[in-house]
């Protein structure tokens, strides 16, 4: 037998080494398929967030009044020299700002420090935001001194102060931009993507809920089904193989029709709860009460604030989940509670309220002595 072995593995060699052939060409078939998956998802990531930079740039030179090339130099140029790319939209907000206050009083510091960045008294008000902002660089362009760093500190706030060393290298850098028409194209493209986005969510909103009903219906269905096998196994074991079968399907009948009139309870006090979220909900909002229910994550004093509250979202899970929600529906009851008893306790005072208010008004008139609550 050991010769036999020897022999075989001797004789097969060549069999074996096309088996470690074929393994490799798996492997790195395999490989080659998982960079492609990610490949395609890193390039997709790549495109959407273009398409969102793009869009957020052009929003940002819109809202500053100044093109998107000259922006992204900026940025860039900021960027290289170490500040945040938000420094930048804020120094231009708190330069603007200084700008006018300087309009309105020639005489002030902002217009002092505006005049030894090189820019008159006529260049504060037609000067466009760009040609400003390029003015207070060109102040730059042999260096940055302690006077200019004061001076730009002043009138463009705690930003001014990240970009001291951009102002010294006059935002320079070998960064590529994209040209005004390119970032236009993406800024619509991203447009007509949330267009696109927001028609197929309505389209398929009625489906959904469709589809969801359908399958609440299936599982209710499956329940049953199994609620009737159970029954007649149930039947079966107990009273074993007598050759009633007719007895046995009679069982599991009976125990199907329990499990669907279970379902069709469940599904009423799903609807009563909804119902009665409903009216509550209307009724703080008639008795302008801002209630907030009792937090289930973390104790302390209840979150004040409107809008959907706890109660409604977990009558809205339980809605969904339908079967074997009690628990999440039982809460949601405790917390309607909770609110009627809240609203009833502020009618209440309301009313003595009242009553104190109209005890007072016939005092007033000379009638004492009246019991009050």
């Amino acid at each position: 037998m050991a010769l036999k072995l020897i022999g075989e593995v001797a004789l097969d060699g060549s069999g074996f080494q096309r088996g470690l052939t074929g393994l490799n060409a798996s492997v790195g078939s395999f490989k080659n398929q998982l960079a492609a998956a990610f490949g395609t998802f890193a390039i997709g990531n790549l495109v959407k967030g273009t398409v969102e930079w793009a869009s957020r740039l052009q929003d940002s030179a819109d809202a500053l009044g100044v093109n998107v090339e000259f922006l992204q130099k900026l940025e860039n140029g900021a960027k290289l020299a170490g500040a945040e790319l938000g420094s930048v939209s804020k120094f231009i907000l708190e330069m603007n700002k200084s700008r006018q206050e300087a309009l309105e009083n020639p005489n002030g510091k902002n217009a002092a420090a505006f005049g030894r960045l090189g820019i008159s008294t006529g260049q504060l008000s037609s000067l466009s935001t760009q040609g400003f902002f390029q003015q207070i660089l060109a102040a730059f362009k042999n260096g940055a001194t302690s006077q200019l760093t004061n001076d730009v500190q002043e009138v463009g706030g705690k930003s001014a102060r990240n970009l001291i060393a951009a102002f010294a290298t006059q935002f320079q850098s070998d960064i590529p931009t994209v040209s005004a028409d390119m970032v236009e194209q993406l800024d619509n493209l991203g447009d007509s993507l949330t267009n696109l986005k927001t028609t197929l969510m309505v389209g398929i909103a009625p489906a959904i809920v469709f589809v969801v009903d359908k399958l609440r219906g299936f599982i209710g269905w499956l329940q049953q089904v199994g609620a009737f096998v159970g029954g007649v196994i149930g039947h079966t074991l107990t009273n074993g193989f007598s050759g009633q079968a007719g007895d046995a399907f009679t069982a599991g009948g009976r125990a199907a029709v329990e499990e669907e009139q279970r379902q069709a309870l469940q599904k009423l006090a799903i609807s009563g709860a909804r119902a009665a979220a409903k009216s509550a909900r209307t009724a703080r909002e008639n008795a302008g009460l801002e209630f907030s229910p009792i937090q289930l994550s973390s104790p302390g004093r209840p979150r004040g604030g409107g809008g959907l509250g706890p109660t409604d979202a977990l009558l809205s899970v339980g809605n969904f989940l339908g079967s074997g929600s009690g628990l999440i529906n039982s809460v949601a009851e405790q917390h309607l509670r909770i609110a009627q008893e809240q609203l009833t306790v502020t009618k209440t005072h309301t009313a003595v309220l009242n009553k104190i208010a109209e005890n007072q008004r016939l005092t007033d008139r000379g009638f004492a002595g009246l019991d009050f609550p």
